[in-house]
C-alpha cells in the first residue's frame, strides 16, 4: 500500500511539473472515451439491440430506388400492388404520413403528431395495445357520407406517453371520443409503454407519432 501511494504521489508531481502536457493528455483521453461511447451507442442501436417487435429477424423494409432518389418511399398504388401480387411475404403493411395536429378535449390542448397506417400494421409487427384493441379491417372502411354531413368518427390508437401526459393514465380512456384538429376520433386502444415505430431500420430511428389512425384502403388505391 505504501509503495502504491508513493507511485501516485510521484505521478501527481510529474503532472504538476508539466501542466500543459497534462491538460493535453487528459483532453485526449476524454475525447477518446467520448468517441468510443458514441460509436458503441450507434453499433448497439443498429446491430446489437433487436427491434422491439415479434420475430424482428423476419421483418424487411421495402423502398423504391431511382437515379435521383437512391432510397425513396413507395406510393400507395405500389403498396397495393405488392399486397395483391407479392408471394414472398406473409403480409405487407405501410405507414403513409406523419403530420401535426392539436388534441383537444383535455384540460390543456396538446400538440401531437399523427400517423396514418394500414389497419394491419401493428398486427404485422406482433404488437398489441396495452389497453383496448388494435385496428381491424372494418376500421379502414370509409362509410358513405351525405353532402354537408360531418366527417365520420375515426378510430384512433394513442401512445402511452400521450395517454399519460394528456389524460393522466385514465383507465377509462378506451371508448372516449376526443378531437384531433377538430375531427372526432374514438380511442380504441393505448400502446405499451416505450413502443415506437421504427422509421429507418438502418439507424434505428423512430417516428415521433403519438396518435395513429388508419387510412381507408380504397382511398389509398386511388
Amino acid at each position: 500500500m505504501e509503495r502504491w501511494i508513493g507511485d501516485i504521489r510521484s505521478s501527481l508531481r510529474s503532472l504538476l511539473r508539466s501542466p500543459t502536457f497534462s491538460i493535453v493528455a487528459l483532453a485526449t483521453i476524454g475525447l477518446g472515451i467520448g468517441a468510443n461511447v458514441a460509436i458503441f451507442s450507434v453499433v448497439h442501436a443498429v446491430l446489437l439491440r433487436p427491434l422491439p417487435y415479434h420475430q424482428p429477424d423476419r421483418l424487411v423494409h421495402i423502398w423504391t430506388t431511382g437515379e435521383d432518389a437512391p432510397k425513396g418511399p413507395l406510393s400507395a398504388p405500389d403498396v397495393a400492388a405488392y399486397r395483391e401480387q407479392a408471394t414472398l411475404f406473409e403480409g405487407i403493411a405501410a405507414r403513409f404520413r406523419t403530420g401535426d395536429a392539436t388534441l383537444t378535449g383535455t384540460e390543456v390542448p396538446q400538440h401531437v403528431r399523427v400517423e396514418a397506417l394500414t389497419w394491419d400494421f401493428f398486427g404485422l409487427l406482433g404488437v398489441k395495445p396495452a389497453l383496448g384493441r388494435g385496428f381491424t379491417a372494418e376500421d379502414a372502411v370509409m362509410p358513405p357520407r351525405e353532402p354537408d354531413s360531418p366527417p365520420p368518427i375515426r378510430p384512433v390508437i394513442m401512445s402511452h406517453a400521450i395517454w399519460q401526459r394528456a389524460f393522466g393514465e385514465d383507465p377509462d380512456i378506451v371508448g372516449r371520443t376526443i378531437a384531433v384538429s377538430g375531427a372526432s376520433a374514438l380511442v380504441i386502444g393505448v400502446m405499451p409503454e416505450g413502443f415506437r415505430v421504427i422509421r429507418d431500420a438502418e439507424v434505428a430511428r423512430s417516428s415521433d407519432a403519438e396518435l395513429w389512425w388508419t387510412i381507408p384502403w380504397d382511398l389509398s388505391q386511388g
